[in-house]
């Protein structure tokens, strides 16, 4: 079991390893992606009480939920284990930045060979260790390369399409 994230990019943040807000390092904004009770709608703005959608107003809506759930509910939005992250190309200065800096403190290259990303599937990546080196890697040097790695696949969705988009869980 693990953290996926999907959208233009896809992978999957390193369990015990990798923070699911590592692509705030890079600049990427977020927003928690949140749903309204009974319906499951996605709450895109938790200004609006109710979910407009399902219910005519806030009242319908509450009372549904109290009969379902039988209590007194404080909101009908509630938050999940999700979060939507995005950057625009504006930013592609700072996330260039912020790889080399990874690259510059722990020398990438001595670790990682053969690194491939497949652009028909959200830059998803398969890359291979030195093995010479493998063991003597640090836990503080496998969350920089994690974090290299997410940071190449925001790079390169940038480069192609302007934008990057994708949630995760966390």
């Amino acid at each position: 079991m693990g953290r996926y994230y999907t959208g233009n990019i896809t992978g999957k943040f390193w369990k015990r390893i990798q923070s699911s807000y590592d692509p705030e390092y890079f600049g990427c904004e977020y927003e928690n992606i949140c749903i309204y009770l009974i319906c499951n709608c996605k709450c895109n703005d938790t200004t609006i009480p109710y979910c407009k959608k399902c219910y005519q107003d806030e009242n319908k809506h509450r009372f549904e939920a109290k009969d379902q759930i039988e209590s007194e509910i404080d909101s009908l939005i509630v938050a999940t284990n999700e979060v939507s992250w995005s950057i625009s190309y504006d930013k592609i200065d700072f996330v260039k930045a912020q790889i080399n800096k990874i690259e510059k403190e722990i020398e990438i290259d001595l670790y990682i060979e053969n690194i491939v990303f497949d652009l028909d599937n959200g830059y998803w990546y398969t890359y291979q260790i030195r093995k010479e080196i493998e063991t003597h890697i640090t836990r503080e040097q496998w969350v920089q390369i994690a974090k290299w790695l997410l940071g190449q696949q925001i790079f390169r969705c940038l480069i192609d399409i302007s934008y990057c988009h994708f949630t995760g869980e966390t």
